[in-house]
């Protein structure tokens, strides 16, 4: 799907006009989890293609990424362009929405929570010296890879009542604050499944 498909497909969920999915369920509302700030990574739109594993059942779709304006959205389409999914936050407020009939093969949140670990954590700025670096978010212990100025690799403790484990993630460009890497790897021992996310278009955008 082009970058004005899914953008549009942005404006729908973040207006709240009619989804473009066939009979859409309503929205669930669920309250937060230990999440990023929303915004202190930056304002951006980006495209992507996410693959993922889960057993033996896996599968990709299209997906459209967009902070801005204090508000987090999320939405993911099939091949034709049809609404999938739709995650939305803004503070502590979760809302999701799920095309009828769509059985994802885990809990949305759970899918949000991992964007979150993945692009929203906070990223030292100016970066560390190269090797292991730990921080502490929200009392979490995030053990964090540096080279060259770059992240490279993150593992985030799980932090949902029914996870255990550990979030692995690799960034195969490196991570720097700014700018997504082209392909992230994110394996979620806690919940038995794996994403490959690759950031095809991606651009910065401002709150009007």
């Amino acid at each position: 799907m082009t970058r004005a498909g899914l953008a549009v497909a942005l404006l729908f969920v973040a207006c709240a006009h009619p989804s473009p999915a066939p009979s859409p369920q309503p929205a669930e509302t669920r309250s937060a989890e230990p999440w990023g700030e929303v915004g202190s990574t930056g304002e951006f739109f980006v495209q992507q293609r996410i693959r993922f594993q889960m057993g033996p059942r896996s599968g990709s779709f299209d997906a459209a990424l967009q902070v801005v304006c204090g508000a987090l959205t999320v939405v993911g389409l099939t091949p034709v362009g049809t609404l999938l999914f739709s995650i939305r936050q803004e503070g502590d407020r979760i809302e999701t929405r799920s095309a009828s009939g769509f059985q994802w093969p885990f809990p949305l949140e759970l899918l949000l929570l991992d964007v979150h670990r993945a692009f929203l954590y906070p990223v030292a700025a100016p970066p560390p010296a190269d090797g292991l670096h730990v921080q502490d978010f929200r009392g979490l212990s995030v053990r964090e890879l540096w080279r060259s100025g770059r992240l490279l690799e993150r593992d985030v403790p799980a932090s949902l009542a029914h996870e255990e484990g550990t979030i692995h993630l690799v960034y195969e460009d490196g991570l720097v604050p700014g700018s997504l890497p082209m392909r992230t790897q994110l394996r979620n021992d806690a919940a038995g499944y794996s994403l490959l996310i690759e950031s095809l278009d991606q651009r910065p955008i401002s709150c009007k």
